[in-house]
Formats: structure tokens, C-alpha cells, sequence
């Protein structure tokens, strides 16, 4: 009973501060509460929506599988080199029927939120699989077997680019630069708009 007054005594004959016991449970609810981390006094980072539309093409004679494979390519790529990737495919028919889906979405973001291809990204693309039909296929010597038709839905969904936020989600230079290099086109592209808008407007007043 007597060895705590003892070790208190010594403490307090070493060090002149006074020994007092701090409750661990009350001193982290206060942190919590009361006193804030030197690291949260900065103002937090608010960030803004992206806007986004998507745009379905129905019953396209072509088999999910193939058409698929373009939908794999394009995923994820901005506007521009998605629709630049379809068309140097060599694929023959799927190609334009999917560029097709991602142009008509691209003016839809045009008509509704003023944005530009060059501002628009692919975050979806996917093919859902639509009916079969069925017919016949004749064989020589008056056989026949079972033809299928395979239909299918692609559905396309473009996605307002975060510049900022891709660049310092970038992890090496070569990354960076390519993003830089897509905002200033997109910059670019912007103001030779709002150019040409301000020139159509001074010449019809």
C-alpha cells in the first residue's frame, strides 16, 4: 500500500511536473470532440459531380460476343480515342455500330450540359444479349439443321473527364503528360467554341 506514494514522490522529486492520472477513455472522446488533428484545420477538398448520360442501341443483328470485344476496347478511353480506335478496327461490322452508340451519346451530353466530346469519357460500355431467332439451314443431300440468329442490346454511358483528379491520381510522368496533353486539347477545343460563338453573336447584333 505504500510503494504508490513512494514512486509518486520520486517521480515528482525527479521531474518537477505533478504526477496525475489521465483517464485514456475521456482524453480520446475529447480529441474526438473537441480538438481536431493539426492535419484536419485544412479545408476539405470538395469534390464536384461529374455529369453523365447514357445512350442504349436495341437489337443489333450481331452476336454478343463479338460485339463485346469492341465494347472491351473502348471502355474507359475518352470520346476521341474511342471513336479513333473503332475506326482504324479491323473488324468489319461491329466498329461502326458501336461508334454509332457512343457518337449519339456525345450529342446528347452536347444538347443537355454544353459539354464537348473532348470533355467525356466512356466509363461504361456493355452488351446485354437480346433475342434468338431460329430458321432453318439447308445442307446438301436434303439435310437441314438449325440456324441461329443472335441479336443484341449495347448500352453506352459517358462520364464528364475530372481532369484535376486524374492528374493527381497519375503515377509516373508519362501518365501525367498524357492527361496534360487531353486537357489542353480539350481547353482548346473550348475556347475556339466560345470564339466562334462570340462571333456569331457580334455579327447578329
Amino acid at each position: 500500500m505504500l510503494q504508490r506514494p513512494l514512486e509518486c514522490e520520486s517521480r515528482v522529486s525527479l521531474s518537477s511536473a505533478p504526477c496525475v492520472a489521465v483517464n485514456k477513455r475521456a482524453m480520446s472522446s475529447t480529441a474526438v470532440e473537441g480538438v481536431a488533428p493539426s492535419g484536419a484545420l485544412d479545408e476539405p477538398v470538395v469534390s464536384r459531380e461529374m455529369r453523365e448520360v447514357v445512350s442504349r442501341k436495341n437489337r443489333i443483328r450481331m452476336s454478343p460476343w463479338k460485339i463485346n470485344l469492341l465494347t472491351r476496347q473502348v471502355r474507359g478511353l475518352p470520346v476521341v480515342e474511342a471513336l479513333m480506335q473503332l475506326k482504324f478496327s479491323r473488324k468489319q461490322k461491329g466498329p461502326p455500330l458501336v461508334a454509332k452508340v457512343i457518337q449519339n451519346a456525345a450529342n446528347l451530353a452536347n444538347i443537355r450540359h454544353n459539354l464537348q466530346a473532348e470533355d467525356l469519357m466512356v466509363a461504361e460500355a456493355f452488351v446485354n444479349r437480346a433475342n434468338i431467332q431460329k430458321g432453318i439451314m439447308f445442307m446438301g443431300k436434303g439435310r437441314f439443321g438449325l440456324k441461329l440468329r443472335r441479336y443484341s442490346h449495347v448500352v453506352v454511358r459517358l462520364k464528364e473527364i475530372d481532369f484535376e483528379g486524374s492528374l493527381a491520381a497519375c503515377k509516373n510522368r508519362f501518365q501525367r503528360a498524357r492527361w496534360e496533353t487531353r486537357r489542353a486539347l480539350a481547353d482548346k477545343v473550348r475556347e475556339a467554341r466560345e470564339g466562334d460563338g462570340a462571333r456569331d453573336g457580334s455579327g447578329l447584333a
